[in-house]
């Protein structure tokens, strides 16, 4: 019997194996992407069609065991009251727990979150039955048709009891995992700037909110948009919107809807992608001390967003995993796994609206000797074109990128996740799609060039704990 498991097993670890031997083969011309997302790829050109058309995106994932269903809104930081950032968390999140209530009271079994970003909020549902879909979808258009509906209803809510718990929310936001670290160099890099606090905004401002602030937000100016992600999509799509009356209305009333294009008219005067800059002119180390038990080196780069510099922008998120990667990344390997002078590493290279940047933060024991994680990452920073097997480690870049992005396909949350900002700005070339095809033909000599272009100028926080 024992010699039985025994084969058992071995047969099972050899399996598992090969398995993960295939998902990171650097043979990157046996990925035959024509035939694994060709189907998809059409499926998501009909759903962008029709979402150009309605603002709706319904896309058929099939064999989908549930549906994420998500609505959008896009309004950010830069769209709070300067003197209320966090007013947009609040409001929403009191109109959260309104539709909660009436899609409960229909009997819908469902799970519910509140998207928060820094340039749009909105709400996702993840629901079991096309029914329930296109039951949250009414209960929604009509929560939303008469805004002062929605006010009356903010205003029957025990308005001091939801300002505690949200409050207590953001808190806790504040101090998760990296955020106060992010939160510290936020406060560092930008001023008089939407992106100075986090997603959530100010638990400060919480207290002093009141229903007259609320009052203030015009709910008939935060354009919208729906995206749903889950076996016949398309079907839901077509029911919402066969009646040509309805379709006609909501086409007329969405064909004016400001899309982020043309971004001098909107920025106006002030332009939001500088960064603060303070003393970072005169040197590029700047140093802190902080209560902690942990040191920080916080690396940021100037580099260009998807909308200045596509090209650009594909490269370094290549260059980003080779560096950065869990387990397998160049900085995790040398800093952590040979060096052992870090226990982690961060990275973050968001899609922003106003601006971009990306950001790696190294987090060591206080009482590791002063500068040795710098020192370290500097010189892989400037060498990196000369790191041995560099051709060898852009291809296994590529591969994770490339399999981390197919492995959305495979789950409705993420897929939806995948297309917000695509959605959002209009474009694109930021869908998984075309983010898969453009990543795999990137030329590698391209890549290093621009590694050398961006990596070699940057800017150093060094937040140091208390020394042991």
């Amino acid at each position: 019997m024992f010699k039985n498991l025994r084969l058992i097993f071995i047969i099972f670890f050899f399996i598992l194996l090969s398995v993960l031997r295939s998902g990171y083969s650097l043979d990157l011309t046996s990925y035959d992407w024509d035939k694994v997302i060709d189907y998809k790829r059409n499926e998501f050109e009909k759903s962008w069609n029709n979402f150009l058309d309605t603002n709706f995106f319904a896309y058929n994932l099939e064999n989908s065991k549930f549906y994420s269903f998500s609505v959008i809104f896009k309004y950010g930081l830069k769209d709070e009251n300067l003197n209320l950032i966090g007013i947009r968390f609040l409001v929403f999140y009191l109109i959260k727990e309104i539709l909660s209530k009436k899609i409960k009271k229909e009997g819908i079994y469902f799970k519910d979150e509140l998207i928060v970003n820094e340039d749009y909020i909105g709400f996702n549902y993840t629901l079991f039955d096309l029914k329930d879909v296109k039951d949250v979808y009414k209960i929604f258009s009509n929560t939303f048709e008469n805004y002062d509906k929605i006010y009356n209803e903010i205003y029957n809510l025990d308005l001091e009891v939801y300002k505690n718990k949200v409050e207590k929310e953001i808190k806790n936001y504040y101090e998760f995992s990296i955020n106060p670290v992010l939160f510290f160099f936020k406060q560092q890099v930008f001023i008089a700037h939407p992106y100075y606090y986090l997603p959530y905004g100010n638990y400060n401002n919480i207290k002093k909110i009141t229903l007259n602030d609320i009052k203030e937000i015009d709910f008939s100016k935060l354009n919208k948009f729906f995206i749903l992600i889950g076996s016949q999509a398309d079907k839901v799509y077509q029911d919402l919107f066969k009646n040509q009356y309805l379709f006609k209305n909501y086409s007329n009333h969405y064909k004016d809807i400001f899309y982020y294009n043309n971004f001098n008219n909107f920025r106006g005067s002030y332009d939001y992608s500088n960064y603060r800059f303070i003393d970072i002119k005169k040197t590029r180390v700047l140093n802190f001390y902080i209560q902690s038990k942990n040191s920080y080196d916080i690396f940021l780069f100037s580099v260009p967003s998807f909308y200045q510099n596509y090209k650009e922008y594909l490269a370094m998120l290549i260059i980003d995993n080779l560096l950065c990667d869990n387990l397998v990344g160049v900085f995790y390997k040398d800093l952590r796994e040979d060096k052992g002078i870090i226990y982690s590493l961060y990275s973050f290279y968001p899609t922003l609206f106003l601006t971009s940047y990306y950001l790696i933060i190294f987090v060591s024991d206080s009482s590791s000797s002063e500068f040795k994680v710098f020192y370290t990452a500097k010189n892989i920073l400037e060498n990196m074109d000369k790191q041995a097997n560099i051709d060898y480690e852009i291809n296994t870049a590529k591969v994770r990128i490339i399999n981390k992005i197919y492995l959305a396909f495979d789950n409705p949350y993420t897929l939806a996740n995948s297309f917000v900002y695509s959605l959002l700005y209009k474009n694109k070339s930021i869908s998984p799609f075309y983010l898969v095809d453009n990543l795999y033909y990137l030329d590698n000599q391209y890549i290093k060039q621009v590694a050398k272009k961006y990596l070699n100028n940057f800017w150093v926080f060094r937040l140091e704990g208390d020394k042991n």
